[in-house]
């Protein structure tokens, strides 16, 4: 058994389909946070590296998120108390 040969046309897909893959990979690194012109990443370094940036952006979040909530739980407080004075008078 011999292996059938792409078609033309199927080698042209094929090559779009790495290019726009490859372009997209280019894109990816650009938004890395070290990214270096000069350095050239292999694609597993790339995800590897957009896999670290993510998660710190999440911690980031998670611990920004729950510094507001302690703010406005704080500030939930000091109405309550400020309401409390009010409802005494």
């Amino acid at each position: 058994m011999t292996k059938k040969k792409p078609s033309p046309q199927n080698r042209i897909w094929e090559k779009e389909r790495r290019d726009r893959l490859n372009q997209t990979f280019d894109s990816l690194a650009k938004l890395l946070p070290d990214y270096e012109a000069t350095t050239q990443l292999s694609k597993i370094e790339i995800l590897q590296r957009t896999i670290e940036h993510v998660e710190k952006l999440q911690d980031k979040i998670k611990a920004f998120l729950e510094e507001q909530d302690e703010l406005l739980k704080k500030h939930v407080d000091e109405l309550e108390e400020r309401l409390q004075a009010l409802i005494a008078r």
